[in-house]
């Protein structure tokens, strides 16, 4: 008898690393009976996934019978780490069966058996990589953005998992935050091994915190951070030197300030105004930074308004109301020049005439430009205890004179700057 073999293509699964095995099926050539042939991989072999996943694909093998698919042939699985759900099956109109794999719990390499008894090319065996425990890694470009509050985040949250050195497919990622919200609130890594989520800030700025947590990893969850900006600038309000009363002549106001909100009432910075004088004896001498000014009588007694006027919004503004009265006895203390100078008379060192009863006042007119006190100089008459200078900004010490005399007095801390007042 002679026979004769040939050899029977696989089919497809080239994209999944199967295995390109082909059977060898024989015929009779004396005319018998037909041979049950050989079994070949249909696909499914040589893929890889985490430990306890699913493959991505089934596991298939076709079962000839002289070269034609033979439906009906009883196929028995075994495997050497985790389960098929099944232990045999039977062959479609294909001649094909096929088996879902999970792995076990173990990574390394591990192995799968279909027997189809009396076949030539049985077992057919497959194999796969069950990958071990995941890295998790940030992608730097999601990690510490900023964004406006209430809105989301220009780029969503990304997490890219790592199993032997390749992506890994399939790793469910819980994200959670306390600041604003994240959705979806679990995510499951695509086949570049990535996970996203859309953060969106709360309705109130500052620092924010999120936190992912991913299957499979040994470490803690990690921690992803943002800045949540203020919204544009929906309300602007007075919020110190308005209602204020000094002399004409005194060196200057307290400090103007002005702040900015939101819609959510969050602080809006840095806040851009201009100040203007609307009205009255004075005038603004110089424009601070975080919404703030400094204003001075023009040396005339009256009212007057000062504006605050939002720039690069809606027109928006505040009006300050201030009060210059008339001038009272007042000494300027002028470090700069080691001196005080009469507000009065203009005379350096200051010598100034007060009526028995009145307040003799003196003014730092800037605060921070170290420390000063004015006290008496010799015994008699002796006008009272050393008085400092507080931090304050002006700074201002005052006196109320009750008896006659020439007065003599000095700055304690720069004993060249002296003056005099005269009580009659």
């Amino acid at each position: 008898m002679i026979r004769r073999c040939h050899l029977k293509p696989t089919l497809l699964s080239i994209a999944l690393g199967a295995i390109g095995a082909a059977a060898m099926a024989c015929t009779d050539s004396t005319g018998g009976g037909p041979v049950v042939t050989a079994t070949a991989i249909a696909s499914g072999n040589g893929q890889s996934a985490l430990v306890g996943t699913t493959l991505p694909q089934p596991l298939q093998v076709q079962v000839l019978s002289d070269d034609v698919a033979r439906p009906g042939a009883v196929v028995t699985w075994e495997t050497s780490s985790g389960s098929l759900g099944i232990t045999s099956n039977t062959t479609d109109s294909n001649g094909i069966a096929a088996a879902r794999w999970m792995l076990g719990a173990s990574p390394g390499n591990v192995t799968v058996s279909a027997k189809v008894p009396g076949a030539q090319g049985s077992p057919v065996r497959f194999s796969a990589k069950a990958l071990g425990w995941v890295t998790p890694i940030v992608d730097p470009l999601t990690d510490n953005q900023s964004g406006v509050v209430a809105a989301s985040l220009a780029q969503p949250l990304r997490i890219t998992a790592f199993a032997g050195g390749a992506p890994a497919e399939g790793v469910t990622v819980t994200w959670s935050t306390g600041d604003g919200t994240i959705t979806p609130r679990s995510s499951t890594t695509d086949r570049y091994g990535a996970a996203t989520a859309t953060w969106t800030m709360p309705e109130t700025a500052g620092e924010v915190v999120a936190k992912a947590s991913m299957d499979r990893t040994t470490g803690p969850p990690l921690t992803l951070r943002a800045t949540a900006r203020a919204a544009g600038l929906s309300q602007l309000e007075k919020l110190q030197g308005d209602n204020q009363v000094y002399p004409s002549n005194f060196p200057g106001f307290d400090v103007l300030r002005a702040q900015g909100a939101d819609q959510y009432g969050n602080a809006v910075t840095p806040l851009n105004l201009t100040w203007s004088v609307e009205s009255g004896p004075v005038e603004v001498v110089e424009v601070l930074a975080g919404g703030a000014a400094r204003v001075a009588p023009t040396g005339a007694p009256g009212g007057a308004v000062v504006r605050a006027a939002a720039v690069g919004s809606r027109p928006m503004h505040v009006d300050f109301r201030l009060e210059a009265r008339s001038p009272v006895p007042l000494v300027l203390l002028d470090p700069g020049a080691h001196r005080f100078v009469s507000q009065a008379n203009g005379s350096t060192p200051a010598v100034d005439t007060i009526g028995v009863g009145e307040r003799m006042t003196w003014v730092l007119s800037r605060s921070g430009e170290g420390d000063h006190a004015i006290g008496s100089v010799g015994g008699v008459p002796n006008w009272g205890p050393l008085s400092f200078f507080p931090c304050d900004d002006p700074a201002v010490v005052d006196w109320v004179f009750t008896e006659p005399g020439t007065y003599q007095y000095k700055d304690y801390f720069d004993p060249a700057m002296t003056g005099t007042v005269v009580v009659r």
